[in-house]
């Protein structure tokens, strides 16, 4: 995959290296897509988030990433567990519900200004995102609504942590690897009873710019 990037703050505090394994993971992702379940979308391919969030767990454990790093039992009113952590770097994958994302921020911000929370010192936050031109359930947060949200916050001095934020997408007017996945229970089920590879070309539709894939 492909992604674009928006940096807050000089995020020069992400290591080389550390970058370095974030990009590769991009580079070496593939499309996790499937089946719409819902209204008006049935009979169409739109973004897998669960498919996505195995490949980059399954790549970063490989890079010795902590994944599901807990929160201590008196702020986990905001939340249970960060995605990953690595070497002062707190990464969240955030394709969900688009109010998550100020969540994300507020906690990871709280851990930079006080290090003895978590027992180590943070750096900075990454958050990887997807591009709106995939289609996707409804409400799911994308790249575009994200920097739109951390511009109006940054404008008026609402955090200090240094960010990246990336989004993810896919080459246009070219074939890309696909993998489709059919789950066992179509829109709750975590469970995949079939993945496929495929190679799909990735178009967008002019009036709504969203990919296709033929």
């Amino acid at each position: 995959m492909k992604y674009v990037s928006c940096d807050y703050n000089s995020i020069n505090n992400l290591k080389s290296n550390i970058w370095n394994e974030i990009s590769l993971l991009i580079n070496n992702l593939k499309a996790y897509l499937k089946d719409s379940d819902q209204k008006g979308k049935k009979n169409s391919l739109i973004f897998d988030p669960k498919g996505t969030n195995e490949a980059i767990k399954k790549y970063l454990s490989n890079k010795n990433w902590t994944t599901n790093w807990k929160i201590p039992d008196n702020f986990n009113t905001l939340g249970k567990d960060i995605d990953f952590f690595k070497k002062g770097v707190l990464l969240e994958v955030q394709f969900s519900n688009y109010p998550f994302l100020l969540n994300n921020v507020v906690r990871s911000e709280l851990f930079f200004k006080n290090k003895e929370i978590l027992k180590e010192k943070i750096e900075c936050l990454v958050i990887i995102t997807k591009v709106h031109a995939f289609p996707s359930s409804n409400s799911t947060l994308y790249f575009e609504q994200a920097k739109k949200q951390l511009d109006l916050l940054s404008n008026s001095k609402l955090f200090s942590i240094p960010i990246k934020l990336i989004g993810l997408t896919c080459e246009e007017n070219k074939k890309n690897k696909i993998i489709w996945s059919k789950y066992k229970e179509a829109r709750y089920s975590r469970e995949s009873v079939e993945r496929k590879l495929m190679t799909l070309r990735v178009s967008k539709k002019r009036k709504k710019s969203f990919f296709t894939f033929k």
